[in-house]
């Protein structure tokens, strides 16, 4: 039986070649819209998850009260909260304090290499036993237990020594002072995390913010103010984090009541999971769970007219169908064994269109990765979730677009089909032209935002500036010698 109903859907899509291109162009290209989208969100979704014991990790955070002024919430502490919480609260196996260099950019030197990297910090030698970091060079434990020394992403390690090993070698970094010699203890492959470091130094190490957070008396037993140390615990098994919230407040009152009532300001500290720093932070204002959702919502509408077409070309093409479906009904056919066959020949379809889709997804990638800022390939991490999408889709697909043709067709009564009475319902008729005022009410939309955000990118690019940019340069200084000059 499948096998006749499978054979009988391939002689109607070659039957009618245009209505099968038009329906098969339609689904391929809203299906791989949906794949790409969904590729995207997948990847967003993987950011913190290689850390161990993730659903262990949390950021204090401080919530200050309204007569601060400028902001209520920050993603950081003072410079003493992190390794005084630890040492305090047993619930608390181990802390890390992650500082920002100073500068946005540093000078680093080998022999005759030098060049400028961002994205630096400052850390405690505890930091790998709080976040978890891939090393393919040294031993996470120990890497900046030592002053001057520094662990590098692999990035780093290929620009300053190519495919040689770059543990135990030597490299001046200039963090807007002088230059500091550090040895390499560790080198990192980067995973997707919301801490985009591209090296750590010690916090142990001469100068910078790290002497400034241990030796600095406005900042080493700073309680109340300068609150911007990224502080990271790792709680004890079995330990709720509002529990333990409310004893770090404890030690807070304990050891920062006096300099809060000298600055005049009431803080409270508060734990934010470490998965959900990325996409869902209470303290990031531009909180990426919302565009997570917006994109959904568009790959949904984008399905959702595929669908529509499909279903409009299907019941549109059914008085051509008339005659089998009556002759069929009068031979014994039942209505589900109708509705079966039905919803298969639509099957086919999306199976083929399912095909198609992912050739153009691989054609798109890379154009999707450049206008996206990803870098999203198809690897062991994500083949299983592409072809569980894939799958869902097709199911999905098959049972929104092939659903209603097949009630419909199925419902034709063969004695008024056999007379040539047969004539489409004002139901039917109704049915098709709200669906087509949706689908075209959808595309105006989506149109239409598309319109204006590219004409808002196209005016911040191209906007007068009062200036012209190439007839000016910026010099930074941001070494000891070059500030001499000035």
């Amino acid at each position: 039986m499948f096998r006749n109903y499978l054979k009988i859907a391939f002689r109607n899509l070659m039957r009618s070649k245009a209505y099968s291109l038009i329906n098969i162009c339609g689904l391929s290209l809203g299906v791989a819209c949906c794949l790409l989208l969904a590729l995207y969100v997948e990847d967003e979704f993987q950011y913190d998850r290689h850390h161990e014991r993730l659903s262990d990790l949390y950021r204090i955070d401080t919530q200050f009260e309204a007569n601060v002024v400028g902001f209520d919430k920050l993603g950081s502490v003072s410079p003493p909260i992190p390794m005084t919480l630890k040492d305090e609260l047993p619930e608390i196996e181990a802390a890390a304090r992650i500082v920002p260099t100073f500068g946005s950019a540093n000078l680093i030197q080998y022999e005759d290499k030098k060049f400028y990297e961002s994205n630096a910090f400052v850390a405690d030698s505890t930091l790998f036993d709080v976040l978890t970091f891939d090393f393919i060079e040294g031993t996470p434990k120990k890497a900046l237990a030592d002053a001057n020394t520094v662990v590098i992403a692999e990035s780093i390690a290929r620009k300053l020594f190519g495919d040689e090993p770059a543990l135990d070698k030597s490299i001046l970094i200039t963090q807007g002072g002088t230059p500091v010699n550090y040895k390499i203890t560790g080198v990192y492959k980067p995973k997707k995390t919301f801490l985009d470091a591209n090296f750590f130094t010690s916090v142990m190490s001469e100068g910078g913010s790290g002497e400034y957070i241990r030796k600095n008396e406005n900042a080493a037993n700073e309680w109340a103010g300068q609150n911007f140390v990224g502080g990271y615990i790792k709680l004890a098994p079995g330990h709720s984090p509002k529990e333990v919230e409310k004893r770090i407040n404890e030690v807070l009152i304990k050891y920062g009541s006096e300099d809060m009532k000298a600055l005049g300001i009431t803080k409270t500290l508060f734990l934010e999971p470490v998965k959900d720093i990325y996409l869902r932070s209470h303290v990031d204002k531009s909180r990426r769970i919302t565009y997570i959702y917006t994109i959904v919502s568009i790959a949904s509408f984008i399905l959702v007219l595929a669908c529509i077409n499909f279903m409009n070309l299907s019941t549109a093409k059914a008085t051509k169908r008339a005659s089998e479906i009556g002759i069929r009904k009068v031979m014994g056919a039942f209505r589900g064994s109708l509705i079966r066959q039905i919803l298969g020949e639509a099957m086919v379809v999306v199976a083929i269109s399912m095909l198609i889709s992912v050739i153009l997804v691989l054609v798109a990638l890379p154009l999707f990765n450049e206008l996206s800022g990803k870098a999203i390939a198809f690897n062991q991490e994500n083949v299983l979730f592409f072809g569980t999408a894939l799958l869902v889709l097709m199911v999905l697909t098959g049972l929104i677009a092939g659903s209603y043709p097949a009630f419909y067709i199925s419902s034709f009564q063969p004695a008024t089909v056999l007379k040539g009475k047969f004539t489409m319902n004002k139901t039917s008729g109704r049915l098709r032209q709200g669906l087509v005022v949706l689908q075209f009410m959808v595309a105006i939309v989506l149109g239409c935002g598309m319109l204006v955000i590219s004409r808002q990118l196209s005016f911040m690019k191209h906007k007068d500036l009062g200036f012209n940019p190439e007839a000016k340069i910026i010099i930074p200084l941001r070494t000891a010698d070059a500030k001499k000059e000035i």
